[in-house]
């Protein structure tokens, strides 16, 4: 195969079938006439890519049970059981769990929090700092 990726996750998808050996990535940005005709030729004179994708397809159709059959089964479990195992857990959260706001307001808190502490040693610190200096300005003064 020759795989160009445009769009989100067709990057990752290339990549990973780069890796399996059934491919060669090409980039649209770079793409020319010349690296189109090489990777033409590199999969047909190259026989690795041949015999890696028939292991795949050896792979993938070894299956107990055909996919549509899966599926039809799929479908009729959950049919047959509407409040079965199949069932998302999303059915029993609140809105509120369901959107992570709990867990965003908890992290905002926390944000709001450690701010609050920076800024109030920052604060300590400074009014340290100038009762020193003033003190020391002070006890100069008077000698």
């Amino acid at each position: 195969m020759i795989v160009t990726p445009f769009f989100v996750d067709q990057k990752s998808n290339a990549e990973i079938l780069v890796a399996k050996g059934v491919a060669i990535r090409l980039d649209f940005k770079t793409l020319t006439t010349q690296s189109t005709l090489r990777a033409i030729k590199e999969i047909f004179n190259n026989e690795s890519y041949k015999k890696n994708i028939k292991r795949l397809s050896s792979n993938f159709r070894d299956r107990p049970i055909s996919p549509l059959d899966l599926a039809v089964w799929s479908i009729e479990y959950t049919v047959r059981h509407p409040n079965g195992s199949l069932a998302t857990s999303l059915r029993s959260q609140s809105w509120v769990e369901q959107n992570l706001i709990d867990v965003y307001a908890f992290l905002s808190f926390t944000l709001v929090i450690i701010s609050l502490s920076v800024l109030f040693v920052i604060k300590l610190s400074m009014h340290f700092y100038y009762n020193c200096v003033t003190t020391k300005l002070r006890k100069s003064k008077q000698s």
